[in-house]
This record gives C-alpha cells, structure tokens and sequence, in this order.
C-alpha cells in the first residue's frame, strides 16, 4: 500500500465505521426507550433494557415501513380492536398450525412454557406436533373439571375460552417425519400446580407418551435466581409475583418458592446453544412480568435460540414501567422481529413502529428470529403482506 499523497483526506476505516454505527444506536436507543424510575415495590425486578455497542454492531437488516405504510398498518390495527376488543387478547394463533411443515425431519421441538397456569397452552401444542398423544385443550379442561372441587383449583376455563383451543390446533396437520416434543412447564402458584399435577398423572403416567414429554416445574421464572414470594393460594389465572393481577387490592397470603431465569435453566439443560436438530419455542405468561423474564433470556436470545418468541403485553406490574417499543427494540438489537397475534392478522411492530400501537392493554406478541422461515411465515400473516 503506497503512502497518501500530501494534503489527502484518508478514507475512514472499516472500524470507525462499526464505532460511528454503534454510537448512533446507541443514541436512537437512548431516545426512543423511555423508562421511569422503577417503584420500591417493582425494584428487584426492574427491566434494565439498555444494549451494548458489540450488540448493536451485529443487528440484522430490518425491513422498515415508510411513514405512510406504518400510518396505514396502524389505521389497521385501531379498527380491528375497535370491530373486536380481544382482537389480540385473545388471539388465534394461526401461525402455531403452521409450525409443523416447517419442521425438518426428526427434528425436535422444545417448549419451555413460562407461565403455564392451567396447561392449556401446552396442550395445545401437543394437539398440533402429536395428536397421537390424545392431550388436546378440551380434553385437559374435561380432566379439570374432574378434580376441580377436590383440589379447589377455581376457574378452569381460562380468560379466552382456552378449553375450547383455537381453530389453528384443530386443523393442523402434523409433521410428515415428526420428531420428539418436550414441553417444560413452569408454574409457582401451588394450587395451579396441583390441577397441572393431576394432568401428567392423567395423561403421562410414562414418559415419552408417543412422541411427547411434558416435564412440570413449581417455579417461578424472573431475571435472576433464587427465592420469591408468591401469593401461597391464589387459583386464579392472574397469579403473579405481584399478588392478582387481576384485583391488586386483594390481601394474600405469601409463601416462598424457587426462582430461576429461562438463561439458567437452558443452561442446565443443554440448551444454551443453538442446534439443528431442534427448534424452540419460548412462551412466555407471568401477569405482568414479561420483562423481567425477557431480561434472564439474554444468552438465550442472543444466540437465537427459540426461533419463535410468544409473550404477554399489558399495563401491569413490570409493564406499568416498561414501554412495548423499548422491549421490541431491545429483541431487535438480539435478531428478533415482533408483531401483535392477532385474529387472524398479525400486525408488525419491528420495523413500522407508530405511537398508536403502544395500547398498554391486555395483548399478545409473537416474534421470529429474524430472516427465517419462522420470520417470513409471521411476515406473511401480517397486515404488511394483504
């Protein structure tokens, strides 16, 4: 390489490049990331969302809307909550009867069910991956009812009519060579676990039943390891970290219980690490602590691991101090790309942020790691693809 001629200007580097990157997004972050002070009661699981630099430097190219595409989008998904308030309360999942023609032969799935309060939503993906193993959401309800006055286990229904699946499970089609299906369910209330309890002994006297392993953990999950209060019998599906969601000036009583994190768990498990003989599903349920539980799923994520992510939005406990859009911009900066489940259309957030979309209402997210099959199959779910 010959010496700049006297006067020159010297190109930049390769480097100063990737540095000039990471400041401006790191700037961007900084001012479209708003976060309150957190509470002294909301403190310990507070949400820290700020990205690294080396982080920043490796996102993949996103496909952003125009300002006009996300105005139209977002006109979109007001009227369809306006024509049905549980358009994503309550969404249909269709992507989910989908997952098994993009399973490669053999392959296994995972699980790892965050929240599993009555069971239905594992059932539910039993039903679709082996139907085989006859668990299906109605038939979990049927065995519900028929303990529920012994183990008091309240309302067996769920919030949506979970008992009754969605229409995605019944008409799936499963795998043409399917693979093994491992479920782990984590669950900290004690009188949901109980009725969870009576399912595996119901349904998975061995295992694997057919193809299908369903693994219960009395645990709660959250962003770091150790021990939590829980509200000791609290039967409904709004048990939380912060007592019932639902009536939060409901006294309870408090018993302590195992705490761990999605990242220490995988750990454990073998799980850590990306493979190409499994796919993983990452569902996550907590009445309002999300966030925390995203926060101990850095590796996890950061690896793209779960090539599918399922979590709950709302305005409620860790919610009430962290933003959608920060949350979405911070599963970007790991690869992920998010929408709301609708039903049945799915309304892109990664990419074609409006402000209208920030609801802070009861509401479902599914994300994608981004450039997959499992990315462009919510892609074409979306109102971005009509």
């Amino acid at each position: 390489m010959g010496l700049p001629t006297p006067g020159a200007r010297r190109p930049p580097s390769q480097a100063t490049w990737w540095t000039a990157a990471a400041v401006i997004g790191l700037c961007l972050l900084f001012a479209l990331s708003v976060q309150r002070r957190p509470s002294a009661a909301t403190k310990q699981l507070h949400v820290q969302l700020a990205s690294s630099p080396s982080r920043l430097a490796v996102v993949p190219a996103v496909p952003f809307c125009t300002r006009d595409e996300a105005e139209a989008q977002a006109a979109k998904f007001q009227a369809a909550l306006s024509k049905e308030g549980l358009y994503t309360a309550c969404p249909a999942h269709k992507w989910l009867g989908m997952l098994p023609g993009l399973l490669e032969p053999g392959q296994e799935f995972v699980m790892l069910d965050i929240g599993c309060n009555k069971g239905y939503e594992s059932a539910g993906l039993f039903s679709v991956l082996d139907p085989g193993a006859g668990i299906s959401p109605p038939a979990v309800y049927s065995q519900l009812e028929a303990v529920k006055e012994e183990l008091r286990l309240g309302e067996t229904r769920g919030q949506c009519n979970d008992h009754l699946g969605v229409a995605a499970e019944r008409s799936a089609q499963p795998p043409a060579e399917p693979g093994a299906v491992t479920v782990h369910c984590f669950e900290p209330s004690s009188n949901n676990f109980r009725g969870l309890q009576a399912l595996h002994a119901k349904f998975f006297p061995t295992m694997p039943r057919s193809r299908s392993s369903w693994f219960l953990h009395n645990a709660a999950v959250t962003n770091f390891t150790g021990t939590v209060s829980f509200p000791a019998e609290c039967n409904t599906e709004l048990c939380s970290l912060g007592g019932d969601a639902g009536d939060p000036s409901q006294k309870e009583a408090w018993t302590p219980i195992e705490a761990t994190t999605v990242d220490d768990f995988a750990a454990a498990k073998g799980l850590l690490a990306p493979s190409p003989s499994r796919a993983v599903l990452l569902k996550i349920d907590t009445e309002g602590f999300d966030p925390a539980v995203l926060t101990g799923a850095r590796r996890l994520l950061s690896q793209q691991v779960p090539s599918v992510l399922l979590f709950e939005y709302h305005n409620k406990n860790a919610w009430a101090e962290t933003s959608l859009r920060a949350v979405a911009l911070d599963l970007a900066s790991s690869g992920y790309a998010c929408y709301f489940d609708g039903a049945p259309t799915l309304t892109r957030i990664t990419g074609c942020w409006h402000d209208s979309l920030e609801i802070r209402n009861w509401s479902n997210v599914v994300c994608a790691a981004m450039g997959t099959k499992y990315h462009r199959l919510l892609e074409s779910l979306s109102f971005m693809a009509q």
